[in-house]
Order: structure tokens, then sequence, then C-alpha cells
């Protein structure tokens, strides 16, 4: 599978938002259509909400350095 360059990326979501149609991004870059059709559909997605850690606590890992210091944080 090819990849993309960031650039190509950026340029084609900046494309998108300005308004062009996908067969102008298609031909301007030189990608394949479809792949304007994916990124266009994932700019769509809306964000997906962050995952909150506080309160958690995980058994594996390294602890945090400012764990010592959690009383006075």
């Amino acid at each position: 599978m090819n990849e993309l360059k960031m650039a190509t990326i950026q340029a084609i979501q900046v494309l998108l938002l300005q308004g062009w149609s996908h067969r102008r991004i298609v031909r301007t870059l030189g990608i394949n259509r479809e792949t304007v059709s994916r990124h266009a559909n994932l700019q769509k997605e809306p964000p997906r909400p962050a995952i909150s850690t506080l309160g958690k606590t995980f058994a594996s890992g390294r602890k945090s350095s400012c764990e010592a210091f959690a009383s006075e944080i």
C-alpha cells in the first residue's frame, strides 16, 4: 500500500476546505480519486472524545515522577 506524504494530505485537506471538487484535486495533485474521497470522509467525521485517565490507576507501566507530590498537587 502506498502512503501519502504529510504535505499531500494537508494539501487535500486545504483544497477540500476551499471547496475544490474531488476531480480537480485529483488532476492537480496527480493522485487517485478514491484517496481524495477517503480523506474527504475523514474530515467529515466528528472528532473522537478524549479519554480521561483522571481517577484511574494502571498497574503496569512506569510511575509518574509527580506521584511523590500528589498530595501537594
